[in-house]
């Protein structure tokens, strides 16, 4: 009996190959353990190290920055749009320097800042951009999928996303001479990559690596929730839209959604001026059975970040969208009555204490 060694494993990365080429255009993609991992792989490629700044928001999750700082970067924490969550672009241009070596959106909600700017401001100051599309599968700019326009994109299929793998993350790598730097990081630090190809006899350990890979049996249930993905944003578009109907005209602050943005309904969240405020409502949804909640307390003011001087940041913006931000339930299972059950509480409790 024959036998044959494959060296890639079951035929799943094949497929999950094929789906992300035909549903998101790209063909240079990592399946990784998480969209965690998918970032530290991103601030390895570039060699990140002591010299260099990365510009990101302060408002995103600890792992956006983690695999950067722990290289010995300086994050250079900067401000958002408050209408959006995202980066604002102005703020962005004026923390700009010869150290810059990234500049990180963070796609809140599955909204993107102003890509075209920022790009063309990279290409001019030699900065990279790495998108953290952790929370935008789906979602797209001027018609082009979030996580596919900068040098590099992360998206993350952790229970919490619009699909996902229980666990899990993808690095997409637009800028092709990245690539064989990317190979050799997600193969363990080895150019098994070339021996796989048939362009070496044998492989070795050649610089720094990580054991990166999503299981064979997570790329398989990929697959299945990719073919889902229209789908799943079409219910809970329909959600999205009701609660947004239903408090239009209210004077209660919803999140903005830009011209270009085509979101993929992630997040539905009202924003309040101020912790009291937020914090009441919220506690009037839970005595009625309902749970919301808030979101991402800011980096520069946690433990860590205060230890480590990021106090300095002025970032009245990112403070107070913090402190009034509230995520209402929202999600495929979820049904149209509930939606506005929800929202007359809300209505009620905003019209007795406005």
């Amino acid at each position: 009996m024959e036998i044959t060694f494959n060296a890639r494993g079951p035929s799943h990365q094949k497929a999950l190959e094929r789906v992300f080429k035909t549903q998101l255009g790209v063909d240079r993609v990592f399946f990784t353990t998480s969209c965690s991992s998918a970032l530290d792989m991103a601030a390895q490629i570039i060699e990140t190290g002591h010299k260099d700044e990365i510009i990101l928001p302060s408002f995103t999750y600890v792992t956006t920055a983690m695999g950067f700082v722990k290289r010995g970067a300086r994050l250079v924490f900067t401000d958002i749009d408050p209408e959006t969550g995202v980066l604002d672009l102005e703020a962005v241009k004026r923390n700009i320097t010869s150290r810059t070596k990234a500049v990180i959106p963070v796609h809140y909600a599955g909204i993107s800042m102003d890509m075209d700017p920022l790009l063309a401001l990279g290409r001019e100051k030699g900065f990279y951009v790495i998108e953290d599309a952790a929370q935008a599968i789906g979602a797209r700019y001027k018609g082009i999928p979030l996580g596919t326009l900068g040098d590099m994109g992360t998206y993350s299929f952790h229970y919490t996303k619009n699909i996902s793998t229980g666990e899990g993350g993808a690095l997409v790598v637009g800028d092709s001479a990245l690539m064989p730097r990317a190979r050799v990081i997600f193969e363990k630090g080895t150019d098994r990559y070339d021996f796989i190809a048939g362009i070496k006899s044998e492989y070795s350990w050649v610089d720094l690596g990580g054991s990166y890979e999503m299981s064979d049996f997570l790329k398989a249930r990929l697959v299945e929730e990719m073919g889902r993905l229209e789908t799943i944003t079409r219910q809970r578009k329909i959600l999205y839209e009701r609660y947004r109907e239903n408090f239009l005209g209210s004077g209660l602050r919803q999140l903005r959604i830009p011209d270009y943005a085509g979101p993929n309904y992630h997040i539905f969240a009202l924003v309040f001026d101020g912790e009291s405020r937020r914090n009441r409502m919220i506690a009037a949804l839970k005595k009625q059975g309902i749970e919301a909640t808030f979101h991402y307390q800011p980096l520069h003011l946690s433990p860590f970040g205060l230890k480590r001087g990021y106090s300095e940041f002025f970032l009245p913006e990112t403070e107070a969208f913090a402190r009034g931000i509230l995520r209402l339930p929202l999600y495929p299972g979820l049904s149209p009555v509930e939606v506005d059950r929800i929202s007359k509480i809300i209505l009620e409790e905003w019209r007795n204490h406005s």
